[in-house]
């Protein structure tokens, strides 16, 4: 079945996550490298030493067997393409 987007709603094609892609491939090698927020929250609360490492794909952003700068633009490319991909996904399950 054809997907239909409700009137007056955005057509997002391939442009919008074509240029998230290429902006997290410039800016990602450009990450600080301090705590994130909830990381510096936990610092300062006292509680990051309770903190239970589970398991992710990309633990710190990066693709685990590569250089770190090709990791960092690499992991910021295949979030940009899930994120495309739920773009898209997303509407059709509402739908149904």
């Amino acid at each position: 079945a054809a997907l239909h987007r409700p009137a007056g709603a955005p057509a997002i094609g391939f442009r919008a996550p074509a240029a998230a892609a290429v902006v997290a491939c410039a800016i990602a090698p450009f990450a600080s490298a301090l705590p994130d927020g909830l990381d510096s929250t936990a610092e300062q609360l006292g509680f990051a030493d309770r903190a239970v490492a589970g398991s992710a794909p990309f633990a710190d952003y990066v693709v685990p067997g590569l250089p770190e700068m090709l990791a960092v633009v690499v992991a910021g490319l295949i979030g940009a393409a899930v994120v495309a991909m739920a773009m898209r996904a997303v509407p059709a399950l509402r739908r149904s």
